[in-house]
């Protein structure tokens, strides 16, 4: 079973994860981001060019891509549609390239067994690596727009760690 989050940064996701990972005995994937910024010596990528922002976001794309691979089952805090929408939000790529991230994207997307979105609920809380609540809201649109874009079939959940949960359980026990 392969199931994966979506949602902007600050949303609860990787909490979210870890936590229906151990519940369901599943490999989990996770921090692919904040191990990348942290071994980059990253601390805000806001301040970034956008060529710098490019390649650092590819490289994002490429490494979920990886560890996805490695798994047959698995729980993924950030889906590939994470890192394509602040790819197409904060980096200047050409229209060809753009293209070749989306239809990777859409395949693998479409390989997840479940795909959960969640919605920006919570105050928002600034941590080393995480941009500001505006980018928060511009990546959620962002989010929103691909999901839509590519017709993916989702959950929205909403709620409580507790709500949540159950709400996933339920999902997947049908």
């Amino acid at each position: 079973m392969k199931i994966a989050f979506t949602g902007s940064h600050g949303t609860g996701k990787t909490t979210l994860a870890k936590k229906l990972s151990e519940d369901l005995n599943l490999d989990l994937i996770t921090n692919i981001s904040r191990n990348y910024y942290k071994s980059n010596n990253i601390e805000n990528f806001e301040i970034l060019t956008k060529d710098e922002r490019w390649i650092h976001q590819k490289n994002l794309f490429n490494l979920e891509i990886l560890e996805e691979s490695k798994y047959s089952n698995f729980v993924t805090d950030r889906s590939i549609i994470d890192f394509l929408a602040y790819t197409v939000l904060y980096s200047r790529s050409s229209l060809i390239d753009m293209g070749k991230l989306m239809e990777s994207a859409k395949k693998i997307t479409f390989g997840y067994d479940y795909l959960f979105y969640l919605p920006i609920e919570f105050n928002y809380q600034s941590e080393i690596g995480r941009a500001s609540k505006e980018t928060q809201v511009e990546v959620d649109d962002s989010i929103k727009f691909l999901i839509d874009n590519f017709k993916l079939p989702h959950f929205v959940v909403k709620g409580t760690l507790e709500e949540r949960l159950n709400f996933i359980k339920k999902v997947i026990n049908k």
